[in-house]
């Protein structure tokens, strides 16, 4: 398994300099999840106008929304006809696009709040994790370290309590915890 680990991006954003990344916006019907093809239809869509996607995400709410980054430099007037195309596509219920904020940079704005097990979810930054550790260790000293004990204790508390509910079985609810511990960014266990 440790030879096929690699980083993962969970931004739905992009830097590339020399591009002009659009971001394309879909909202299908749950319903799509049981259909074939519809994947395939979208990155056509794109294909036929010679246009590179350099993004695709999903999230599988109530709604489905993907999000297709694609760089459109040199064909920008393609964009409402893309959009346009994608809105005919079956369970689409609307799409749109955003251009990019600056040369080679496209930030999505249209997705919030952040979930995770549709609850509310925040990711931080290695430079922001970091200043509220060492920050608050060189602030308040060593009974900061126990603040973060107690705080970090009674999270995994309430996380555990979820998959126990979700999970019966306890071996399948720590494959699961240690699964959600490396995907959500802690470390492995």
């Amino acid at each position: 398994m440790e030879e096929r680990l690699t980083p993962y991006s969970v931004g739905r954003s992009i830097f590339e300099p020399g591009t002009r990344p659009y971001i394309f916006y879909l909202d299908l019907r749950r319903e799509v999840l049981g259909a074939v093809g519809i994947l395939e239809q979208i990155a056509r869509i794109f294909a036929r106008r010679g246009v590179s996607v350099m993004q695709l995400k999903a999230s599988i709410l109530e709604r489905i929304r993907v999000i297709i980054i694609a760089d459109l430099r040199g064909k920008e007037q393609l964009a409402e006809e893309i959009a346009a195309q994608l809105r005919e596509v079956d369970y689409v219920m609307d799409a749109w696009y955003d251009p990019p904020i600056a040369d080679g940079t496209a930030v999505d704005k249209y997705s919030f709040p952040l979930t995770f097990m549709e609850e509310r979810a925040v990711i931080f930054r290695r430079p922001v994790y970091e200043g509220f550790i060492a920050g608050g260790w060189e602030r308040f000293g060593s009974g900061y370290g126990q603040l973060l004990y107690i705080a970090g204790f009674d999270a995994g508390r309430k996380a555990y309590e979820r998959y126990q509910r979700m999970i019966r079985d306890r071996a399948t609810q720590i494959e699961y915890a240690t699964a959600l511990f490396q995907m959500l960014g802690f470390g492995r266990l």
